[in-house]
């Protein structure tokens, strides 16, 4: 098991900086003010960047020939489009290069699910901690 070194105070606020990212696209302004919708980019980029960094880069540095990734969300992770998360940041952040861009679905298939017990019974066998499974749940901090 890995315990993300961010807090939970940390990814929920990552979390919800990422969502307001999303939103801005269906903004008046996005469509009608380049300048707006330049600085929303930016902070798309920046937002998606340091989520995959605090959720994924310590799994990937954990078990890099990673390429299936089984998401069991809880609480603000339900908000999470995994996929859309960056790996890095992009070399040319103009937004016709979205293409371009290297978004984490390029190099890691995401599946979902309700629980681990349905993720089981999916699978058909107890999990074991096996090498070839990587579960990622919460963990909620007391609060002081």
């Amino acid at each position: 098991m890995l315990k993300l070194s961010a807090s939970t105070q940390e990814i929920t606020e990552a979390i919800s900086l990422l969502k307001q990212s999303l939103e801005a696209r269906g903004a008046v302004e996005w469509d009608n003010d380049a300048g707006f919708r330049k600085r929303e980019l930016t902070n798309y980029q920046e937002n998606a960047q340091r989520l995959y960094q605090l959720l994924l880069q310590p799994m990937m540095a954990l078990a890099p020939k990673t390429k299936l990734v089984t998401v069991i969300p809880d609480g603000p992770l339900n908000f999470v489009p995994f996929g859309a998360l960056l790996s890095a940041a992009p070399s040319d952040p103009v937004e016709g290069s979205l293409g371009e861009w290297p978004f984490a679905l390029r190099s890691l298939t995401f599946n979902y699910e309700f629980s681990v017990d349905l993720w089981a019974d999916r699978n058909q066998r107890e999990y074991n901690g096996g090498q070839q499974t990587l579960l990622v749940s919460p963990v909620q901090e007391k609060s002081r």
